[in-house]
């Protein structure tokens, strides 16, 4: 298992600071902020839980292929607006401004957080709801960075069924939760100065510019430069997980080293409340404390409900600790309970290989073919040298001979 394997990409927070740094940046006249961002939900009867289901899978094809543009054109914004305005006396942002961060939010979907040069399965775990609501929960497939979970939560809005807030449950996060707290944070700094008292002017002051800097090297997407500027925020941002999260994820970006500084850190501060223990199992697994990646795996497979991916690396923790028998044990469970699973019958390929066990390595390879019709060149093992003895066996030259 790769040192990071499990780790959690976080760019949906990174992104977050982007756009309302964006925002802020604009020195905007004070003036209140009009109240007609809430949506007007439209009834409909003949709607019902096979609506809110297609909409979902089809969130995840479009989280799948990277479509932007589909993902931004099914949140609607305005329930995360209105909610900011009910809980916010804003003093900083004209009605304009508000409105851009609102467009700024289409722009952090779950889906950029894994979009990019490598496309990634998404898939529907499970959903429910009825004809005016609908939650759903989708996760990538594995890849070396980890995997995602995200619930989105879906409301009738002018007879559509639309994304208006989601949830990611590994950072344990709202998005509608993150804008409260980043605008709130804004707002209050950009005001500090106007209720301090003279000499209570220059610490405020300071505050200000340290956390104006952090806003401006996460705009910047320098991780060395926000790792510096975490360092130097006021205590009381350090309080906050929202802002321990972005410098995890800038931390991810280098070398294992600060990233594990990073995890200890987002360990000491809020790891006593048992929180954000998926974020912390690279950690743990580094540490070689792997009763605790066992049971922050249980207790989420808990959460999600059955998951042939969580078990999977539950079999895999299995197979760190030289517990063969448990790990062979793991696979055919899943197998047998989930035989559609792909990823399953490469990780028992590879183990199968690597304990010398050619002919069961070949059974895999035979149903990969006639299972899921996935076609191999004869040369696909020539170039990794993990493959050299298997290439030498009896197994393979027979599995090349037929597949000529």
């Amino acid at each position: 298992m790769n040192s990071r394997y499990p780790l959690i990409r976080l760019p949906v927070i990174a992104l977050l600071g982007i756009v309302i740094v964006g925002c802020s940046a604009n020195r905007s006249t004070v003036q209140d902020i009009e109240q007609n961002a809430q949506a007007d939900i439209v009834s409909s009867s003949q709607d019902n839980l096979r609506d809110g289901e297609s909409v979902c899978k089809a969130i995840a094809r479009e989280l799948s292929v990277g479509d932007r543009q589909a993902l931004n054109d099914r949140f609607d914004t305005r329930f995360v607006i209105a909610r900011i305005e009910s809980e916010i006396e804003i003093n900083i942002y004209t009605k304009k401004d508000l409105r851009s961060f609102a467009h700024g939010l289409n722009a952090i979907m779950p889906g950029m957080s894994v979009v990019g040069e490598e496309q990634l399965r998404w898939d529907m775990l499970h959903g429910s709801g009825d004809g005016e609501s609908y939650s759903c929960l989708v996760r990538t497939s594995l890849h070396e960075e980890g995997v995602s979970y995200v619930e989105f939560e879906l409301r009738k809005v002018d007879g559509e069924l639309r994304v208006v807030d989601w949830y990611d449950l590994l950072r344990e996060s709202r998005i509608s939760d993150l804008s409260v707290i980043f605008l709130r944070d804004i707002n209050d700094m950009a005001t500090a100065h106007l209720t301090a008292m003279p000499y209570q002017r220059n610490r405020v002051q300071q505050e200000q510019r340290r956390f104006l800097e952090f806003l401006k090297a996460t705009k910047s997407g320098d991780p060395k430069r926000v790792l510096a500027a975490y360092d130097g925020l006021p205590p009381r941002f350090k309080q906050k997980p929202l802002y321990m999260l972005i410098a995890l994820n800038m931390a991810s970006m280098l070398d294992n080293g600060h990233y594990m500084r990073a995890l200890r850190n987002l360990e000491r501060r809020f790891g006593a409340e048992s929180r954000y223990g998926m974020l912390l199992v690279d950690l743990y697994y580094e540490e070689k404390q792997y009763h605790k990646v066992d049971r922050v795996l249980r207790k989420f497979k808990q959460q999600v409900g059955e998951d042939p991916l969580l078990d999977l690396l539950l079999a895999s923790l299995e197979l760190e600790q030289g517990n063969m028998e448990a790990f062979y044990a793991y696979c055919l469970r899943i197998v047998d309970g989930n035989p559609n699973y792909l990823d399953t019958y490469w990780v028992l390929f590879d183990q199968f290989v690597a304990d010398g066990k050619y002919p069961d390595a070949v059974l895999v390879l035979n149903v990969l073919k006639n299972m899921f019709e996935i076609t191999l060149n004869k040369d696909v093992f020539v170039s990794e040298e993990k493959y050299r003895g298997f290439r030498k066996s009896a197994a393979f030259r027979d599995w090349r001979a037929g597949s000529s």
